[in-house]
């Protein structure tokens, strides 16, 4: 939440929220509220993006929360790969337009890993065919 780069982009992180009444802080460039604030907290600022980090038990409740808050677009980095379906307890409708990017760390990481280990081979094959 004080990454710098967002502001670069002229990005601003409005507030955290959580569940944790010892994680609530009212202090500081980035006010951390209770999830319980949220709803006002989104309206009153027209808020239209959120970042969810939360470990997978929490993850579409919050989510669902974010939705019926007004919520369009979301940042994922739970280990839940969430979308809207049908079936979701959201009701779909012509308001209800939502962007989710799922963003899977352990993936990201696996595909990091593997071309890393191709350049490493690329190199080593190199290497071995025009010895010095």
């Amino acid at each position: 939440m004080q990454y710098n780069g967002l502001a670069r982009d002229g990005i601003t992180v409005a507030a955290g929220f959580d569940i944790l009444p010892d994680k609530v802080s009212y202090k500081g460039d980035v006010l951390i509220l209770p999830m319980s604030e949220l709803d006002n907290f989104v309206h009153d600022r027209q808020i239209k993006v959120g970042v969810i980090a939360v470990p997978e038990s929490a993850a579409t409740e919050v989510f669902e929360k974010m939705i019926k808050a007004g919520i369009l677009g979301y940042l994922n980095f739970s280990p839940v790969e969430l979308k809207c379906t049908k079936d979701s307890q959201i009701p779909l409708d012509s308001k209800s337009c939502y962007v989710i990017n799922n963003i899977n760390l352990a993936v990201e990481i696996e595909n990091l890993f593997y071309h890393v280990n191709k350049k490493e081979e690329m190199m080593a094959e190199l290497v071995n065919n025009n010895p010095k």
